[in-house]
């Protein structure tokens, strides 16, 4: 998938949205606020999550159980799924307290796979 990113008129708006063909859109928007506080004001109508904060060594708290259970919230209406490139015991961990059936990404380069978490088990796959 190769995609022209209007980057100036992204950052003038904030937000962009891109029609992939009649199906599928995507929808990226730019929120310049700390995570914790912006996810509960969010409504609850997406198909995926994509969870790329530094490592949870270094931010645990990006890696929230909190986080997590809203996340699953949001993804409730769709039976969505979060992408993130940690496949950190502990994260697993709060994935499946929070709903989530986890599956494994593919590997690149040299980086080992990360974590897909789908509220449907068939999902993932």
């Amino acid at each position: 998938l190769n995609l022209h990113f209007p980057l100036a008129e992204f950052m003038q708006d904030k937000k962009l949205n891109i029609k992939l063909n009649e199906k599928l859109q995507l929808e990226f928007r730019l929120l310049n606020e700390r995570l914790e506080d912006s996810l509960p004001r969010m409504q609850s109508d997406y198909d995926l999550v994509y969870h790329d904060p530094f490592s949870p060594k270094r931010m645990p708290e990006l890696w929230t159980l909190d986080i997590f259970r809203i996340y699953a919230s949001l993804l409730q209406t769709r039976c969505g799924a979060v992408l993130t490139y940690s496949c950190a015991t502990a994260v697993g961990s709060g994935l499946i307290r929070s709903g989530f059936h986890l599956g494994r990404t593919a590997a690149v380069g040299r980086k080992s796979g990360g974590t897909i978490a789908a509220l449907d088990p068939g999902d993932y796959r």
